[in-house]
């Protein structure tokens, strides 16, 4: 006796067969690619930060080291900052020297600058947003050293 089989209905499985999955590395590549292209970007925004950051410090440390020296004056040390941060490329600087007179009763020089740096931003401006890069510094005048 023979016993006739019925044909097993063969379940459908959830892996999908290489038709059905075309359009997979291109969402992927969508997705990663998106993300790492902010990071990269992200990355140069940071870097440039500190540029415009350095650059300010560098700039105030040359205009103070020209304060300090006997016959400088306050339109001297303003002209050395401004040429720096010109040569660095910081856009929209304000600078103040003080005293506003340097003369041979002079103690010290400080010399401050601030910038937006909404104006020094090179590829997403609104990472750093309404963010103000300053640098000051106070140097002794040299008619101190010899007190």
């Amino acid at each position: 006796m023979f016993h006739h089989r019925q044909p097993v209905a063969r379940r459908r499985s959830n892996a999908c067969g290489p038709k059905d999955r075309r359009g997979t590395a291109t969402v992927e590549f969508a997705f990663s690619a998106s993300i790492t292209f902010f990071l990269f970007l992200a990355m140069i925004e940071v870097g440039r930060f500190h540029v415009v950051r350095h650059s300010m410090d560098q700039a105030v440390y040359m205009g103070a080291r020209t304060g300090i020296v006997p016959g400088a004056t306050t339109a001297q040390v303003e002209q050395i900052v401004a040429d720096r941060l010109r040569a660095a490329g910081v856009l929209g600087a304000t600078i103040a020297v003080s005293p506003g007179v340097i003369d041979t009763t002079t103690r010290s020089v400080t010399v401050a600058a601030t910038t937006p740096y909404d104006q020094n931003s090179w590829a997403l401006p609104k990472f750093f947003g309404g963010l103000d890069v300053a640098a000051s510094i106070t140097l002794d005048h040299e008619n101190v050293a010899f007190d």
